[in-house]
């Protein structure tokens, strides 16, 4: 039988961004790349902003100037950053402890962030916070006068670093309104970065010589160093739900390379080219985000992806035209959403990069049936959902004929039947979260048909029928 195969390109340009801006009612400037969509989170009226984490549902929060005292417009020394809040578009502040600023640094699921805020008037400490529902809470210290948090997990409990004297600070696992001090390895010091969902912490710790720092892994109340690369430094970042652990440690040369650590080994990930990389954030599909010099070492970092084999500069993800120059990625989610910071018209602005999943579209002279796809493909030619997209497929078989099962295609294996699950329910949600493969098998009297695949890839709103060839 003479096959026709439509080959759908990974990532649409062009028309489709139009579609794209009209579905977001929102003041952020949204742009349509090669494999991501970025959009520029904006700020609170000043110049600046960073985002720092970002959760399952999209949530964001980092920090971002405020427009400052109205009678001193536009002057730097009167804005303030403040901790945010990104959601459905819009970018809230979160207030402060009393102080002028803030910084917002962990989401859980829950919506719940963890940061620092500036605190007792003029003195401005900056004390660590736990916000919930529009009220900031002061977590206290571990008896000296300031403290920082970093993360917080699904349960609640929120990381960091806590003052016990006027000098030094130590990680810290807060729950509950209990501060409990982590310790360190050996030295003065030590400050945590990350937790994930079974209470296990990562960060830094400085050992005996308390002049180095040294990556750890806390859990039940044991520190473990994770070494370095021959040199003397190292900091662990984040930890997925796998306990996989990611940060930078120092080589015997004095450059600091992006690790990721698991099981005992400490795997160097490499750099984009030029001396140092560090990587932030981690998800539990193990991809990970940081920041890299590129060859020559400019001066500045360019934000990348490791896809589980290299670095991926994530500039060369996106259309150049757009005028982005992304310069550290702090955080991943399992749908593949990315934040961090970077420079647009000359300003350091947060980003959000919402990847964009594709699927082949085949079809065959010969159909039995009919597959009806909600929401619409915005170009059969570049076939793409974003990230998260929900898509319903129903299957029409001819009349005389009957629909027997889709095939659905692990996203790791597209197209190899050994890792497709079947469903014999005419109708099917399918999330894109990954490129996504989907087959629909329909019967007639000689047995099993010839295959219709169908494509899960589209952008907007409606249906599409994929009629028979007449």
């Amino acid at each position: 039988m003479k096959r026709a195969t439509i080959r759908g390109k990974p990532f649409g340009l062009g028309h489709a961004a139009l579609v794209l801006l009209s579905m977001f009612s929102v003041p952020a400037r949204v742009s349509w790349g090669q494999a991501y969509v970025v959009t520029d989170l904006g700020t609170l009226g000043g110049p600046s902003s960073a985002a720092y984490d970002i959760n399952e549902s999209g949530r964001v929060v980092g920090w971002a100037k405020n427009a400052g005292d109205p009678n001193f417009p536009n002057d730097p020394a009167y804005q303030y950053k403040r901790g945010f809040l990104y959601e459905d578009g819009v970018m809230s502040g979160i207030g402060t402890l009393g102080g002028d600023e803030s910084w917002a640094y962990g989401v859980n699921e829950s919506g719940q962030i963890a940061g620092e805020a500036l605190a007792f008037g003029a003195l401005n400490f900056k004390r660590a916070f736990f916000w919930e529902d529009g009220v900031m809470t002061d977590l206290g210290t571990l008896g000296g006068p300031y403290a920082f948090a970093w993360d917080i997990n699904d349960v609640g409990q929120v990381v960091g670093s806590a003052a016990p004297d006027q000098f030094q600070g130590q990680a810290f696992l807060w729950q509950d309104g209990v501060m409990t001090d982590l310790g360190t390895l050996g030295g003065n010091s030590s400050y945590a970065y990350g937790i994930n969902n079974a209470g296990q912490v990562v960060g830094w710790a400085r050992y005996t010589t308390n002049t180095k720092r040294h990556a750890f892994l806390w859990q039940s109340g044991v520190m473990t160093d994770l070494g370095t690369f021959g040199g003397t430094l190292s900091e662990g970042w984040d930890i997925n739900q796998a306990g996989q652990v990611v940060g930078w440690a120092e080589t015997s040369s004095g450059a600091w390379h992006a690790f990721k650590w698991e099981s005992g080994v400490l795997s160097d990930l490499g750099t984009l080219g030029g001396t140092h990389s560090l990587a932030y954030g981690i998800n539990d599909r193990g991809a990970v985000v940081g920041k890299s010099y590129t060859e020559g070492d400019p001066g500045t970092y360019a934000a990348f992806l490791w896809d589980g084999e290299a670095l991926v500069n994530l500039n060369s993800l996106i259309d150049p035209n757009l005028g982005w120059v992304l310069n550290q990625g702090r955080s991943i989610n399992n749908l593949g959403q990315i934040v961090g910071a970077g420079t647009i018209d000359g300003e350091s602005h947060a980003f959000l990069m919402t990847p964009i999943y594709a699927l082949t579209v085949t079809e065959y002279n010969e159909d039995l049936g009919d597959v009806v796809i909600d929401p619409e493909p915005n170009d059969v030619n570049a076939p793409a959902f974003l990230a998260g997209t929900e898509v319903t497929l129903t299957a029409e078989p001819i009349e005389g004929k009957s629909f027997s099962h889709w095939l659905i295609y692990d996203a790791n294996h597209p197209g190899d039947s050994n890792y497709a699950a079947e469903d014999s329910n005419d109708s099917i949600v399918i999330t894109m979260d990954a490129d996504r493969a989907v087959q629909a098998r329909f019967s007639c009297a000689s047995g099993l048909a010839p295959i219709l695949p169908v494509s899960l890839v589209g952008l907007g709103a409606g249906l599409v029928r994929r009629r028979r060839r007449s």
